[in-house]
C-alpha cells in the first residue's frame, strides 16, 4: 500500500499504474462473454454487447488489458 502498512496485496495493473505503485504480474486471465441465444434480444444484452463491440475504446487507458 501507499501508506506503507502492507508489502503485497492483490490488485490491478491499471489501479497499479494509477496509483503510481509498483507491480509485479501474477498471470494472464482470459475472459470471455457467453449468453444463451434467448437472451439476446433482452435490453440489458444489448447494452452490453454495444459496450464490447467498443471495447478498444474502454481499454485504450487501461495498463495490463489487451484484446486478443
Amino acid at each position: 500500500m501507499k501508506n506503507g502498512r502492507a508489502d503485497a496485496g492483490l490488485g490491478l495493473r491499471a489501479t497499479a499504474s494509477r496509483l503510481d505503485l509498483g507491480f509485479v504480474p501474477l498471470g494472464v486471465e482470459t475472459v470471455r462473454v457467453l449468453a444463451l441465444p434467448d437472451r439476446l434480444g433482452k435490453n440489458g444484452l444489448q447494452e452490453l454487447a454495444a459496450t464490447l463491440a467498443d471495447i478498444d475504446s474502454v481499454l485504450a487507458d487501461l495498463d495490463g488489458y489487451q484484446r486478443s
